[in-house]
């Protein structure tokens, strides 16, 4: 399990050696949970007030990151088919704190 994390991983390579390296140690039947990553598709849900979009154009300029990525599932299901994994994007309860921006992601051998 990586909870919270996966988004300072912060390039797609990255993060697929991440996914490489726990699937080497994953037993069989295992699974990995990759929890709490934020979604490129609802960034704005992130970065929803004015200043905060100001905040984020800013720091794009300046090169600088305090978010980590936003992953897309598109990206994460790329890792997978690539490496022939199974991957299920999860959606979070409602009740998460981050829900509204944020998914979880299983990943399992073939």
């Amino acid at each position: 399990m990586l909870y919270f994390s996966f988004q300072y991983f912060d390039s797609f390579n990255h993060g697929e050696q991440v996914i490489l390296q726990m699937a080497k140690v994953l037993k069989p039947g295992g699974a990995i949970l990759i929890g709490d990553i934020p979604d490129r598709q609802l960034i704005w849900e992130f970065y929803n007030t004015l200043p905060d979009k100001l905040r984020y154009y800013k720091n794009k300029l300046l090169e600088k990151n305090e978010m980590g990525k936003f992953w897309s599932k598109a990206e994460l299901d790329k890792i997978c088919q690539d490496n022939h994994f199974v991957g299920t994007l999860i959606k979070q309860p409602e009740s998460l704190p981050y829900s509204n921006y944020r998914f979880d992601y299983k990943i399992e051998k073939q």
